[in-house]
């Protein structure tokens, strides 16, 4: 019984703990079309001046409000001994990073936490000054790095910059389905890996609704397990009630084991059923992940675990790739929380199962 209450309780932790990591990742995780630029394409990348022009052209062609962000590589900068990682960008790249900074523009940086304490040794850096390039900048916000590339990334505005609109462009964004997104769809970048990451959302929200489903199959048993016994313990208090009395006396005497007994048997399986509908679960299989023909071909997962590592190196070789590598991180530690769920489940129905087995041996003995 011990054995049995101990993986039961291993079980619901790790259920919360998968749904939090999903939803974690889906509130860091932006709705975006992210394009690095490809240094193995052989082309060159974007300038941020020609990044401006392309975004009024968007918004000439398709009458729409700008959702394009770019990043462009300013090289590097020692700061105090610390090696800072110089970047370029627009406001609307900090919106996508969900990065408050009210006031971003030309003497403002944005830096990492880490960097906040080995520089003021305090997370509260804003408003602090911070030299780079023989210039005085003052920190506007201070963000956490979902997924640390070992780098001290400062984001710098390109407009405060010295020949910031002739840098190139490493990273593009745009909103999903926004006209920023369909102009860069249109123009077909061979200097770019495209990145949707609004579908990395798509399979995590399809996983999210798995472990959902899984779920509700675990608190079903968990609560049909308790019910058994509680209906054999009404039941027997009726039996007694019954003894040398008619079942309407028995019940006008005492009613309360009847009414536990009907609202066991009937309201407990009826509130499970609202349940279910209340959640409106979808179950989806994910084709990227699953094969829908053999879900044992194990060919097909190591082709797709090839498939994310090429698409991290391609990402890790230019640009800020930390939304990527949260999504593939965040993946692989769900697979494996969903296997270490499911073999305490199967633990946890055979300890049941062996100990229904000696019972009913016992009970017949």
């Amino acid at each position: 019984m011990r054995i049995k209450l101990l993986l039961s309780a291993f079980c619901a932790a790790l259920l919360a703990v998968i749904i939090c990591t999903s939803v974690f990742a889906l509130g860091a995780i932006p709705s975006v079309v992210q394009y690095q630029y490809d240094s193995a394409s052989g082309e060159k990348p974007f300038t941020v001046s020609e990044v401006l022009r392309i975004d009024e052209r968007i918004n000439e062609i398709y009458v729409g409000i700008s959702t394009l962000s770019f990043c462009a590589d300013a090289g590097g900068e020692v700061v105090r001994g610390n090696e800072l990682s110089l970047d370029l960008v627009n406001e609307t790249f900090l919106k996508n990073y969900k990065i408050d900074c009210p006031d971003f523009g030309g003497d403002t940086a944005v830096i990492i936490r880490g960097l906040a304490l080995k520089l003021f040794y305090t997370e509260k850096a804003q408003g602090q000054p911070i030299q780079i390039g023989g210039k005085t900048y003052k920190v506007g916000a201070v963000y956490d790095s979902y997924c640390d590339d070992g780098r001290e990334r400062v984001y710098l505005s390109y407009e405060g910059f010295d020949k910031g609109s002739q840098l190139s462009v490493t990273e593009l964004q745009a909103k999903s389905g926004s006209v920023s997104a369909v102009g860069l769809e249109q123009m077909k970048m061979k200097s770019y890996y495209r990145l949707n990451l609004s579908e990395k959302r798509k399979v995590l929200r399809d996983f999210l609704e798995i472990v959902k489903l899984l779920g509700f199959v675990f608190l079903c048993l968990a609560v049909m397990s308790v019910r058994k016994p509680l209906l054999r313990r009404q039941k027997e208090r009726i039996t007694q009630a019954l003894d040398g009395d008619y079942a309407l006396k028995s019940l006008r005497k005492r009613p309360l084991p009847y009414l536990l007994y009907g609202a066991l048997l009937v309201l407990v399986p009826a509130a499970l059923v609202g349940v279910f509908f209340l959640m409106r679960f979808g179950l989806y299989i994910i084709p990227e992940y699953i094969p829908l023909d053999n879900i044992f071909d194990l060919p097909y997962y190591l082709e797709q675990m090839r498939k994310a590592g090429e698409e991290l190196n391609r990402t890790a070789l230019m640009g800020n790739g930390s939304f990527i590598r949260l999504y593939h991180n965040v993946f692989i530690s769900l697979s494996i929380e969903c296997a270490a769920l499911a073999a305490a489940a199967a633990a946890t129905y055979i300890s049941w199962k062996t100990k229904t087995q000696k019972k009913t041996k016992d009970d017949s003995v």
